[in-house]
């Protein structure tokens, strides 16, 4: 298992493949940089979930938008 990467002149480093799949790292995500007794810690910033990922996954299959947005507003047709 190679985990290993360079810093460029730049201070840039490249996340390993495995690592970026496992922890969920995407481009564009921000990172935060902290100091440890072993080393330096990169911790991955969690943002607040959009209104629309919040409600994703509430309507169940198989349900009309329609039929339930009729059923949430409360209106009949």
């Amino acid at each position: 298992m190679k985990n290993d990467s360079v810093i460029t002149s730049r201070g840039q480093i490249t996340v390993p493949k495995r690592l970026r799949d496992r922890f969920g790292l995407r481009p564009g995500m921000r990172v935060r940089f902290a100091a440890s007794r072993q080393g330096v810690l990169v911790q991955k910033e969690e943002r607040a979930k959009s209104v629309l990922r919040r409600a994703y996954g509430v309507v169940r299959d198989g349900v009309a938008t329609d039929a339930y947005l009729r059923t949430i507003r409360g209106s009949v047709k």
